[in-house]
């Protein structure tokens, strides 16, 4: 499912489990993209289906910003870079080494699923290539053609990036990224 909202946003539901249950975020101007989320290895077909169908080749994806490190948002972060040339990984700085890195979560996923759950949840971890990740400090900005996506920080948060947005660069209106297609608030926060 892809559902335009505004502001350049659209959710594409990422097919994790079933339809409806996550999502990740494309932000689109001016023949650039970001997008929010990555689902998990699994998931890149189907949100590669998604990024054609919106009309974005996988070369005009500028960046890709999971807003935390867990498998389901970010497990499939590695393999999209890998078909995606000219994206950046923007990762949260406790989080940017877990990506480039990802032993330590596939561990901890091993051991609570198993391995055959693990395999069939999530698929192949893919590392992220070191020079392709940057951390999104509190408050940082990362500009499309016309559009910034930022980034929140909540004080005592771990490895989470508790708000992303976008605003207009040149119009100054605010966009907001509020909801999965099941209605849970996944991000949310407006520039003033």
């Amino acid at each position: 499912m892809i559902e335009t909202l505004s502001h350049g946003i659209t959710c594409i539901d990422t097919g994790y489990h079933r339809a409806g249950l996550a999502a990740c975020y494309l932000v689109l101007d001016d023949g650039e993209a970001a997008l929010i989320e990555t689902g998990t290895a699994l998931n890149l077909p189907a949100i590669l289906r998604a990024l054609t169908d919106c009309g974005v080749a996988p070369e005009q994806l500028r960046y890709i910003m999971p807003t935390h490190v867990h498998l389901d948002h970010a497990g499939g972060a590695g393999a999209l870079l890998a078909r995606c040339p000219q994206a950046t990984l923007v990762a949260h700085p406790r989080g940017a080494r877990h990506l480039v890195d990802p032993e330590r979560l596939i561990a901890g996923a091993k051991a609570v699923y198993g391995e055959e759950s693990f395999t069939r949840m999530y698929g192949e971890i893919v590392p992220a290539p070191v020079e392709r990740v940057r951390e999104a400090a509190d408050g940082s900005r990362w500009t499309l053609d016309g559009a910034i996506c930022w980034f929140a920080i909540r004080p005592g948060t771990r490895g989470t990036i508790s708000a992303c947005g976008t605003k207009r660069a040149a119009a100054g209106s605010p966009g907001t990224l509020s909801a999965s297609p099941t209605g849970s608030s996944t991000a949310a926060a407006s520039l003033t």
